[in-house]
C-alpha cells in the first residue's frame, strides 16, 4: 500500500512541469500523462495478423469475451485494439482491465484511454491519498485494483496510430487541421461535435465540443486520409462516415458491443449486451 501511494505522489509530481507548459497538454482531470501520448504500432507489431478494434466495454466482461472469441472464430491470429472507456457502468471494470492488461503482456490487445479511464483514475487517486475521500456512486469497484491495474490504466494512451493500415484510433474524436500533438486531450477523449468558430487566429477555427447540441458530428468534418476508429458517442450508434468508424452501440446501455476488422474488409460483428446496466448515456 505504501509503494502504491509514493507511486501515484511521484507521478503527480512527475506531471506537474508538463502541465504548467501548455494547455493542450493537460486533461479534464489533471491527471499525470502517460509515458507516450500518441502511440505508434510499427508494422512488426501487426505482422500478418488481422487488427479487430472494439468499442466501449464499460466494464462488460461477458459482452467483451464473447466478442474477443467471436472475432477469433472467424479469424484466430488476431490483435485486438480498445477504443477506450474500458471500465465504469458495467458489471465487471475490474475484470475487463485484468484480461485486457493480460493480453497486452502477451502482445495481442492495446488500447487508448477514454473519459471514464480518466475518471476511475482520478477517484482511485483521491481514494488512496485522502482519508476522508467518500467513493461516489458506481465507483466501489476501485477498491478491487491493484497497483498493476493502476499502472496500466494510467499508461494507455490518447490515441494509437497504425501507419500500415492507415489507421487512428482515439476514444472521443480528432479536431482535424492539427497534428496529434497539437491535439487538445479533453477533445481526444471527450468531443463529439466540432464548432466552426469562422476565425482561425481568434477562436482558434475548429473547436471540439463534447455535447451532441451545438456544431456538427467531427466526423462530418474529417477529411482523411487516414481513418478513424472512436466511441464515446453511443447516442448516434454505430457511424460509418467515409474516413472514420464510430463503434460505441451502447452495450452497457442494453444493446450491443461492436467491432470492426480493419485489415479484412471491415467486417463488422456484434454481440447482444445480457441486460442494462446503466441509464446515463454521458
Amino acid at each position: 500500500m505504501a509503494s502504491l501511494i509514493s507511486n501515484l505522489l511521484s507521478l503527480l509530481i512527475r506531471a506537474m512541469p508538463v502541465r504548467a507548459m501548455s494547455s493542450v497538454r493537460t486533461n479534464k482531470h489533471d491527471l499525470p500523462l502517460p509515458s507516450i501520448c500518441h502511440e505508434d504500432l510499427p508494422t512488426s507489431a501487426v505482422g500478418g495478423r488481422a487488427v479487430f478494434v472494439i468499442g466501449d466495454v464499460h466494464g462488460c466482461l461477458d459482452e467483451m469475451n464473447g466478442l474477443i472469441d467471436k472475432a477469433k472464430n472467424i479469424e484466430n491470429d488476431t490483435m485486438f485494439v480498445f477504443v477506450g472507456d474500458l471500465v465504469n457502468k458495467g458489471p465487471y471494470s475490474v475484470g475487463v482491465l485484468r484480461r485486457i492488461r493480460e493480453m497486452r503482456l502477451n502482445g495481442n490487445a492495446f488500447a487508448v484511454r477514454g473519459n471514464h479511464d480518466e475518471s476511475a483514475l482520478r477517484k482511485f487517486i483521491n481514494y488512496k491519498t485522502d482519508p476522508d475521500y467518500e467513493i461516489p456512486e458506481g465507483y466501489d469497484w476501485i477498491k478491487e485494483l491493484m497497483e498493476q491495474d493502476f499502472n496500466f490504466l494510467s499508461a494507455l494512451p490518447y490515441t494509437i496510430s497504425i501507419p500500415s493500415l492507415n489507421a487512428i484510433i482515439v476514444h472521443g474524436g480528432i479536431v482535424p487541421g492539427k497534428p496529434l500533438e497539437m491535439q487538445k486531450l479533453n477533445d481526444l477523449t471527450n468531443m463529439r461535435n466540432i464548432i466552426d468558430t469562422g476565425d482561425a487566429f481568434e477562436n482558434e477555427g475548429l473547436i471540439g465540443y463534447n455535447k451532441p447540441d451545438k456544431g456538427v458530428p467531427w466526423v462530418d468534418m474529417w477529411p482523411g486520409p487516414e481513418h478513424v476508429y472512436f466511441g464515446h458517442d453511443a447516442r448516434r450508434k454505430l457511424q460509418l462516415a467515409q474516413y472514420a468508424t464510430g463503434l460505441d452501440t451502447g452495450c452497457c446501455y442494453g444493446e450491443e458491443l461492436t467491432g470492426v476488422f480493419i485489415n479484412r474488409g471491415r467486417q463488422i460483428l456484434s454481440v447482444k449486451s445480457r441486460q442494462k446496466f446503466s441509464f446515463d448515456e454521458e
